[in-house]
């Protein structure tokens, strides 16, 4: 078993992005979570209930879970979620099972996303970024 490395109070990285749902075949607004640390021996996915309620976006972060292929891998939980026609202001409030919250406000126009208030919170254990693309399906 390899040793847990220590990289400071941040676990996770949220990154917000513009996408194209192939399920759905329509643009998106699409949450990256992903665990900073790297495993080792298999593949994990981070489980999320998310939640739309108004102008907030609530997520609350599960745990991990084998991913379905089961097969022996490395690198770090991954989980994406897409979210439809967004436009606006959204508060986002990401808890943690031991009820740790933190929050951030982003604004979203049909041109670009951009985070207005950065992530507070008690304990701050998660980063949030924005990928613009220059081009969506």
């Amino acid at each position: 078993m390899f040793p847990r490395i220590d990289k400071g109070n941040i676990e996770y990285r949220l990154s917000i992005e513009r996408a194209f749902n192939v399920e759905h075949q329509r643009n998106c607004v699409r949450f990256r979570f992903e665990t900073v640390e790297e495993f080792h021996h298999f593949r994990y996915e981070i489980s999320i209930d998310a939640e739309r309620n108004g102008s907030a976006l609530l997520f609350y972060l599960r745990g991990l879970k084998p991913r379905k292929l089961g097969m022996p891998g490395t690198g770090t939980a991954l989980r994406l979620l897409d979210f439809f026609d967004l436009v606006g202001q959204y508060d986002i409030e990401v808890y943690k099972q031991n009820g740790e919250k933190n929050c951030c406000r982003v604004n979203v126009t049909p041109r670009r996303i951009a985070v207005i208030n950065e992530v507070s919170g008690k304990d701050l254990f998660m980063d949030v970024s924005v990928t613009e693309e220059d081009h969506v399906s």
